[in-house]
């Protein structure tokens, strides 16, 4: 099986935090966006050499598109319609939510909705610089919980200024409406974002550790009393709701990503990114060269077994000690062993039943354990 992820350069305002690609203020661009996308699609389909089972649209603010982008996306897409299809998501803000656009993502074959509403507190909300209030996130939320049976909501916990309490509040909220799926991330000040630069400035702080440990701990006891799985550092689902296409990045399942600023892998040796431009883009298209507009990158032994470790460590399930064996023969596997064992002590790791996984706790230091393995 294989996915297609497509990415919308196009938002109408920059979230402090965010550091993916997209563009504030360029819709005037979005029709040769489309054509680019259009012939980008068409030279690259042949990547697809397995069923596609999952698209996903993301961005940037794919729900920000009108009716008409969004049924041409659909047309180029359509010959993958099929019962292979498993799951079909679009990304949305809570602000873009209405009667009218839920009746066209449904009418196009949309069965899964990620919205990201990161907090259910309006000051948290100015802060970080979303458009949208906790009034609009919850009526968003009831809006699609009403017409979707696979919803999945957004939260960001280390926010600046964000307490232990105003957290619960909002992992409380977020629960009200039951979704099927929760994405929750530790706060990060990522490069060439407007946060990074105010850390620096000393305008803004880091959530102090043990905070940010303490909402963690009850993001993951709430959840689990309420029957979500756990079963990815950032990502809880009700039984039979965790996210398709996202696994398949963590089980190196072949991808075709599309857009300025998407990357594909092929499932063995190959990635291929786009560099995040969209003029770039859009100007490469219409000189219809011919050459390709992304980078390439083989990946030798080595890089494969780290991003193998980076990936599968990121789930419940972790790694398979005779799986890795099988990837990268029965010494690699052996020393992997060995490395994990002497961490079992620490409490973040545990070795067993031929697997090498996290604990709670080490999902909570993932960064720093993982690297110790590599």
């Amino acid at each position: 099986m294989s996915g297609i992820y497509i990415h919308i350069p196009f938002c109408r305002s920059k979230c402090g935090y965010c550091a993916f690609y997209s563009r504030v203020g360029a819709e005037s661009s979005l029709k040769d966006f489309l054509v680019a996308l259009e012939k980008e699609f068409s030279s690259r389909q042949h990547e697809l050499i397995s069923p596609v089972n999952t698209i996903y649209i993301g961005g940037g603010t794919p729900s920000l598109l009108p009716a008409e982008a969004i049924m041409r996306i659909a047309a180029m897409l359509e010959p993958f319609f099929s019962e292979d299809l498993k799951e079909f998501t679009i990304e949305v803000n809570p602000d873009d939510v209405s009667d009218q656009k839920i009746g066209l993502w449904k009418s196009i074959g949309v069965n899964r909705v990620s919205m990201g509403v990161q907090s259910f507190v309006d000051r948290e909300l100015s802060i970080i610089g979303r458009r949208h209030d906790s009034s609009q996130a919850r009526r968003a939320v009831e809006k699609l919980t009403e017409n979707f049976s696979n919803v999945s909501l957004d939260l960001i916990f280390g926010l600046p200024s964000q307490s232990y309490e105003s957290w619960k509040y909002s992992v409380d909220s977020a629960l009200g409406f039951k979704p099927q799926h929760i994405s929750a991330y530790s706060l990060t000040f990522e490069e060439r974002t407007r946060f990074s630069h105010l850390l620096r400035a000393g305008e803004i702080a880091e959530a102090d550790e043990d905070l940010s440990e303490n909402m963690f701990s009850y993001l993951n006891n709430r959840l689990a009393d309420e029957g979500y799985l756990h079963y990815e550092i950032s990502n809880f689902a009700l039984p039979g709701f965790h996210s398709v296409h996202n696994s398949s990045y963590w089980k190196g399942i072949p991808y075709l990503g599309l857009g300025p600023g998407a990357s594909s892998y092929d499932g063995r040796f190959t990635r291929r990114s786009n560099p995040g431009d969209l003029k770039k883009y859009v100007g490469h298209f219409k000189a219809g060269s011919g050459t390709p507009f992304y980078t390439e990158e083989t990946l030798g032994i080595d890089e494969l077994q780290e991003e193998y470790i980076l990936t599968r460590l990121r789930t419940a399930k972790g790694i398979s000690i005779d799986e890795f064996s099988s990837a990268f023969g029965a010494e690699a596997a052996s020393r992997l062993a060995f490395e994990a064992l002497k961490l079992v002590s620490s409490g973040n790791i545990v070795v067993g039943d031929g697997k090498i996984r996290l604990t709670e706790a080490g999902f909570l230091v993932s960064d720093s354990v993982i690297v110790s393995l590599l």
